[in-house]
């Protein structure tokens, strides 16, 4: 998680899954209880609890939080554990949870970044960057209404909007697009889209790694900028209403 700017895990209660996690979940709760959860299932030949693919050993566990309450989970294939378990399968969800329907948030602040992707998000938060997310571009209805709540209820002046540069043009164009349409949707006087440039030829341009190996001083340079050229668009698209 380090390679990927997550310093502090534990903060976003961010963590691995370990071979005993049955044992150690009927320390504090029944069988019942975690079946209910979505978790876990009853074997119909065995009889016996097991933990559905979302739960295999060593995936990494991440919480869709608001603040410090947890709101839904996912999993992620660990792609950084050569012993973990592989089923090609990225990203899988526990039954009953819907990480799509909850903003991710940790940090607020008069400046904020929007960004897709839990780990981009406690990256951002790890960098000193009050960071918000969406799980995937998919949840977007769900999710921009919650940072409009959380931007207003928090006195936030500013959202840099920062997805990720793709490799591919013709898939860079549709998310320069998408990203317009997040600001047009949050109101061009309180967030403006920033491209993250491309400074290793034929690799995709992630928020988290940007920090990673330029740092938050160069993204706030080119957030800043961003901020100047898009109060320049905004200022003369008011001349001419």
């Amino acid at each position: 998680l380090r390679l990927r700017g997550v310093y502090s895990p534990e903060r976003y209660q961010i963590g691995t899954i370990p071979p005993q996690i049955n044992q150690l979940l009927l320390e504090e709760f029944s069988g019942d209880q975690l079946v209910l959860s979505g978790f876990f299932k009853v074997d119909e030949i065995s009889q016996k609890l097991r933990g559905w693919p979302a739960l295999r050993m060593g995936r990494i566990l991440i919480p869709t939080i608001q603040k410090e309450t947890i709101c839904a989970c996912k999993t992620r294939e660990n792609p950084f554990d050569p012993d973990a378990q592989r089923e090609g399968v990225k990203y899988s969800v526990p039954r009953g949870s819907k990480p799509g329907h909850f903003l991710w948030w940790r940090d607020t602040g008069p400046d904020m970044v929007f960004t897709e992707g839990e780990l981009k998000g406690a990256a951002g938060c790890d960098h000193g960057i009050p960071t918000a997310c969406s799980g995937g571009m998919m949840s977007l209805n769900h999710t921009l209404p919650q940072l409009k709540s959380l931007i207003e209820e928090n006195g936030v002046k500013r959202v840099f909007v920062v997805l990720d540069t793709e490799k591919d043009e013709e898939k860079n164009v549709i998310t320069k697009e998408i990203s317009k349409r997040i600001v047009l949707r949050l109101g061009a006087k309180i967030s403006c889209s920033v491209s993250l440039p491309k400074y290793k030829e034929n690799e995709k341009v992630d928020f988290d790694l940007f920090l990673v190996e330029q740092g938050e001083g160069s993204f706030w340079d080119i957030a800043e900028d961003a901020w100047a050229k898009s109060r320049k668009e905004v200022n003369d698209g008011n001349q001419k209403g």
